[in-house]
């Protein structure tokens, strides 16, 4: 009878400790699901990211472009030899505001499309 007694003392004590090894590996595993979603959702984040400023530097490099065409072209006048110097400094000033406009219209779209949004993590 003793023994039967010390052997159902053990099987309790085992299956008791398998039930805790086993709730342990399962939280385990939880955490394990739980920081991969966490990984995910971050590259996700990441990646929309890149693709913003990606977009944003191409947009930028192709109006650079057109605005270096475009200036080449105001500056084509001042090629000929035939026009005065009075032509070339009143084409001068115009295409000075010209320019200036440009340059201001651009600051303010900067200034705009500056989005502060996804910024709430920073530490100060």
């Amino acid at each position: 009878m003793r023994a039967q007694d010390l052997l159902k003392k053990t099987k309790a004590e085992l299956i008791e400790l398998y039930q805790e090894k086993d709730r342990k590996y399962n939280e385990l595993l939880e955490q394990q699901a739980h920081i991969k979603r966490s990984y995910e959702n971050e590259l996700d984040r990441v990646c929309k990211q890149k693709n913003t400023m990606t977009k944003f530097y191409e947009m930028q490099h192709i109006e650079n472009l057109s605005d270096m065409k475009a200036l080449k072209d105001m500056l084509l006048p001042f090629s000929e030899e035939n026009m005065t110097h009075r032509e070339k400094s009143y084409l001068s000033r115009k295409f000075q505001n010209i320019i200036n406009i440009k340059i201001k219209n651009k600051i303010d779209y900067l200034h705009r499309s500056i989005d502060f949004s996804d910024d709430d993590d920073l530490p100060f």
